[in-house]
């Protein structure tokens, strides 16, 4: 029980990364309107499962994640999300 909680509140943040840093309105919304939706009820049913121990709920919410996962892919996926790391300057020798 404690394993299902302790991945259950990782998943559920990450979730709540996409929803408040990385989803933007004004960027996806005309391109997957879906997403809104999808990305609200995936947080909704995080919360539901971790107070839950129904196999269903938690097929549901995996199910949530995966269409989660295949927007963020095609709006760009981890080249759209991830930040490009500053390169060190030069040591002197």
């Amino acid at each position: 029980m404690l394993i299902k909680e302790q991945r259950a509140e990782l998943a559920k943040h990450h979730l709540d990364v996409l929803w408040s840093d990385w989803y933007k309105p004004e960027k996806h919304d005309a391109k997957f309107p879906q997403l809104k939706e999808v990305l609200k009820q995936a947080v909704s049913q995080g919360s539901k499962v971790k107070a839950s121990m129904d196999p269903a709920d938690a097929q549901k919410w995996l199910d949530l994640i995966n269409q989660v996962g295949d927007l963020w892919e095609k709006a760009g996926g981890p080249q759209e999300t991830r930040v490009a790391r500053a390169t060190a300057a030069p040591t002197r020798a």
